[in-house]
């Protein structure tokens, strides 16, 4: 038998204690936001993402029930998304940012059905749907920026990668 110094134990144990707290940006991004929050578009767009990858870890390893989970995470994102308020950007901006909204949340909502069949084969389907959604609305991030949630009274302007603001159009 090998014997141990009690510190050794401890460190193991302290260890093992704060890797067991851990949790993954996936699962963190399945607990439900308060009400009251006024996340950015840009961090919803990065919760939106957290929440795919963890629906396609479930769709890949059958777990139906946690299927079910990312389904109404990624619900609540897309009601989160509809409330923001867009600021300098054009009405085709605008139009073109309404409507990537509203098929993020069909899909979010035929993810729900198909999962809830456990039908894998338009699960699937429904999955690459809401990626395609995801991947222009990432790309309108770029080219927009929406007020926060708490209304239009706040006015940031639309600024590109490099940081610059666009001449008005």
């Amino acid at each position: 038998m090998v014997r141990t110094r009690p510190s050794s134990r401890v460190a193991t144990l302290f260890v093992l204690c704060i890797l067991t707290g851990c949790q993954s940006p996936e699962r963190m991004a399945l607990t439900p936001l308060a009400p009251e929050a006024t996340p950015t578009f840009g961090e919803l767009i990065q919760r939106s993402k957290s929440q795919m990858t963890a629906a396609h870890e479930a769709y890949y390893s059958d777990n139906w029930k946690e299927m079910e989970r990312c389904t109404a995470a990624i619900k609540e994102t897309g009601l989160f998304l509809t409330r923001l308020q867009v600021v300098n950007a054009s009405d085709v901006q605008k139009a073109k940012l309404a409507s990537l909204i509203k098929d993020y949340n069909e899909a979010a909502d035929q993810l729900k059905v198909v999962g809830t069949a456990k039908d894998p084969i338009k699960t699937n389907q429904v999955l690459q749907r809401l990626n395609e959604v995801y991947y222009q609305l990432r790309v309108e991030q770029l080219t927009v920026a929406p007020a926060p949630i708490s209304g239009p009274d706040v006015t940031t302007p639309a600024t590109n990668p490099t940081g610059t603001v666009p001449p008005a159009k």
